[in-house]
């Protein structure tokens, strides 16, 4: 199993200023009464001087007393360049509107799910996670052949006529990474770990922003933290370290499936009903929507946008293919990953 690494409002602010009446002793007849004194000019800011008050997102849905604002909603701006590219299928919804709607979902089912693992200690142990990892085929032979079709399609892209020295210097540098990591050599080289330096110092200016998600800072601090650990090391220091790295990823990754799969086998243990057949195993379907209204009901999560919330409730209601209907209640007698079958 491999892994690779690698949001105008014109606002105008009222200045108030006021300046405390004195009392003043009533002076005797004889004494001319003195000249009232001088108040120095009030300074008011130039208009671009006045900061604009923040306005905060508006607040779509709150799990276990934490909001879930619109702007945790929003795709990155990285996912917007490769989708936009994309021509829209005819009638199809637009992918910014499955985004929200599936983000959603998948917030409020982390959440939760975390919740309950710890609570119930369905936490992965550290030998389920080395039997996941054993029982992953690796496919090192198909990712070879996948890196030599796409070296193909490189030089046969580089070769052809018209293209400016930007596209040409990109194709070489792509064809460069993609000729390394044939030969397995899949860690950053020098020029990937000068450009992690680069990305380090903007990504650290970006965490300053007070319109970050939960989710983007998350990320952001994840990769600032793995560049930190890459960017000032000799090649010979960097293999070793992207080894540890990518370790660390798999078991990760493991870490995730295990708990995903314990906690659904509790769930559907308790609750029962129909299930779906995915990629990764089994989903029980119903015992899930059981759960999530009951969770609902008790306060624990709740969508204060309406069509948020029908779009939340969609994927429990719908029809899906590979439904088992009446199952036979040992579906969850071994994990999906145990009974992937073994190559020759």
């Amino acid at each position: 199993m491999r892994h690779r690494v690698s949001a105008g409002v014109v606002v105008a602010l009222l200045v108030c200023s006021s300046v405390s009446a004195r009392q003043v002793a009533p002076a005797s007849q004889e004494q001319p009464r003195p000249a009232p004194r001088a108040e120095p000019p009030v300074a008011l800011p130039k208009p671009e001087q006045v900061p604009a008050p923040k306005v905060e997102s508006p607040v779509v849905a709150v799990v276990l007393g934490k909001p879930i604002r619109e702007r945790d909603l929003v795709p990155p701006n990285w996912l917007e360049k490769i989708r936009d590219t994309e021509p829209p299928m005819e009638g199809a919804t637009p992918w910014w509107v499955e985004y929200r709607e599936s983000h959603l979902r998948g917030q409020i089912l982390r959440k939760l799910g975390e919740r309950y693992i710890k609570e119930h200690k369905l936490g992965a142990t550290k030998e389920e996670v080395q039997a996941f990892l054993r029982a992953m085929p690796s496919d090192d032979a198909g990712h070879r052949q996948v890196l030599a079709d796409e070296l193909k399609d490189l030089r046969k892209r580089l070769a052809a006529p018209g293209l400016d020295e930007a596209e040409r210097k990109e194709l070489e540098n792509t064809i460069t990474r993609t000729e390394r990591e044939a030969r397995g050599e899949d860690w950053p080289d020098a020029d990937q770990r000068r450009q992690m330096r680069e990305e380090t110092t903007q990504f650290r200016e970006h965490l300053k922003s007070d319109d970050l998600s939960e989710e983007e800072r998350e990320r952001l601090s994840t990769t600032i933290a793995t560049n930190e650990r890459l960017m000032n090391l000799t090649d010979e220091q960097a293999a070793a370290e992207w080894k540890k790295v990518e370790e660390e990823i798999n078991r990760q990754v493991a870490t995730g499936f295990i708990e995903q799969w314990k906690r659904s086998r509790a769930i559907f243990a308790k609750y029962g009903g129909r299930i779906i057949w995915q990629q990764m195993g089994i989903e029980p379907i119903e015992a899930e929507r059981a759960w999530l209204e009951e969770q609902e009901k008790a306060g624990d999560f709740e969508i204060r946008d309406p069509a948020l919330k029908t779009a939340f409730w969609s994927y429990w209601k719908r029809e899906h293919p590979f439904t088992t209907e009446k199952p036979t209640g040992r579906e969850f007698d071994q994990p999906w990953w145990e009974q992937i079958p073994k190559r020759p």
